[in-house]
């Protein structure tokens, strides 16, 4: 089991979990998240393997101070009594497909930490966007203009709009 705390990052946890998810998925893992009260457990398992066990990753704590577990079990329920991932040996790495495997997954994960610092609850905003009127619209080669009164569509070639008489030009 190799662990890292991290001090002041204020970095939001559950898109911590998100982004370590998508990468395990880009590398072919199967992913199961769980998570109760404040702890992340992110269990990964490379299926088309001989590599019985799974690699285990808890995240645990507030934004502003949390800690980050990696290891290996053959379960969930192994969580407390992770074995180091440096413990895997050449053929375990074979079999994962990864040579570089841990520290590789380490660097993912600070860079992660390091680019969403800062992030904890912020709303996700969106902008509004102004309030805008077509004036002109060609459809099908078709020139149209909308009336400045009622909004109607008229051909461009009229003077008057069809719907309530007023001048379109």
């Amino acid at each position: 089991m190799t662990s890292k705390t991290f001090q002041e990052f204020n970095c939001d946890l559950k898109e911590l979990r998100e982004s370590l998810e998508t990468y395990l998925i880009g590398r072919e893992f199967k992913v199961q998240n769980f998570y109760n009260q404040g702890i992340y457990l992110t269990q990964a398992k490379k299926e088309n393997t001989l590599f019985k066990d799974c690699i285990l990753i808890k995240i645990e704590g507030v934004p502003q101070k949390f800690q980050v577990t990696i290891g290996k079990g053959t379960c969930i329920r192994d969580i407390r009594q992770l074995r180091t991932l440096s413990e895997l040996k050449l053929t375990d790495n074979l079999l994962l497909g990864e040579f570089r495997f841990e520290p590789d997954l380490w660097t993912f994960i600070e860079t992660q930490i390091e680019l969403k610092r800062n992030t904890a609850e912020l709303q996700k905003r969106t902008i509004p966007s102004l309030p805008y009127q077509i004036m002109k619209e060609i459809t099908r080669e078709i020139e149209v203009i909308y009336c400045q009164h009622c909004g109607t569509k008229n051909n461009a070639r009229l003077a008057k709009c069809q719907h309530c008489n007023a001048s379109l030009h």
